[in-house]
C-alpha cells in the first residue's frame, strides 16, 4: 500500500504458516516486531520489449536505489492478494490490468533482517501478466519509484551475473524463479510471432 503513512498502513498479522492471526497492526509495528504479513510481487513482461523492471527510490527505507522487478506491495489488512496486486501495479507504475489478466504464479518466504528494528518477515504472493504494455501509459509513482525499464532477457541475465549489487538482494531461488519465467515468457512469445 503506497499511500499513506506507514504508521497508518493497516496490515493482517500471520502466523508462520501463513494463516490470519486474527488481528492487525500498523506495517511500522509489524516490521518493528518482526511479525509476518502478506505482499505481493508482480512480473510484467511484455512479448517484445522484455520485464518491466524498476528502480527504487533513494527516500526507500529498504533497498534505496536498486533495481527490482516490476511492482511489489503489502496487502492491507482485509484485502485480497489479487486486489493488491491489482492496486499496486496502479499506483506504482500507473498500469491498470483486468484482474483476470494476472496469473498467480505462487507464494515465495521471505525472512530478512535489515536492522534491530526492521525485521521483514514476508509471504511474497507473486503474480505474472505476459502481453504488450504501451510505454506511453506507464508513470512511476515518484515516493516509490524512480526509473521504468524494459529490460531485454539477455541484459538481465548480464545484469544479474556481472551488476548484483545494482539489484535488490531477493535469494539466488528467488532469481532462478523469476529468470525461468522470463525465459518461458521470451520462448512462447517468440512461437506466436
Amino acid at each position: 500500500m503506497s499511500s499513506g503513512s506507514s504508521e497508518a498502513e493497516l496490515l493482517d498479522v500471520l502466523r508462520p504458516s501463513g494463516l490470519k492471526a486474527g488481528h492487525c497492526l500498523p506495517k511500522n509495528r509489524i516490521h518493528q516486531e518482526g511479525l509476518w504479513h502478506g505482499t505481493v510481487h508482480l512480473w510484467i513482461y511484455d512479448k517484445t520489449k522484455g520485464l518491466l523492471c524498476q528502480k527504487r527510490a533513494d527516500s526507500k527505507s529498504i533497498n534505496p536505489g536498486l533495481w527490482d522487478f516490476s511492482a511489489a506491495g503489502h496487502i492491507g489488512a482485509g484485502e485480497s492478494h489479487r486486489h493488491a496486486a491489482i492496486r499496486e501495479l496502479s499506483e506504482e507504475v500507473n498500469l491498470v490490468l483486468p484482474a483476470q489478466s494476472l496469473y498467480y504464479e505462487g507464494v515465495y518466504l521471505s525472512n530478512r533482517i535489515y536492522s534491530e528494528h526492521l525485521i521483514d518477515r514476508e509471504f511474497n504472493h507473486i503474480f505474472s501478466f505476459v502481453g504488450e504494455i504501451d510505454e506511453a501509459m506507464l508513470r512511476p509513482q515518484r515516493e516509490e519509484v524512480a526509473e521504468l525499464a524494459f529490460i531485454p532477457l539477455e541484459q538481465l541475465k548480464n545484469e544479474w551475473d556481472h551488476s548484483p549489487q545494482n539489484w535488490v538482494g531477493h535469494s539466488k531461488y528467488y532469481y532462478q524463479w523469476l529468470l525461468r519465467f522470463a525465459e518461458t515468457s521470451a520462448i512462447a512469445s517468440s512461437k506466436k510471432r
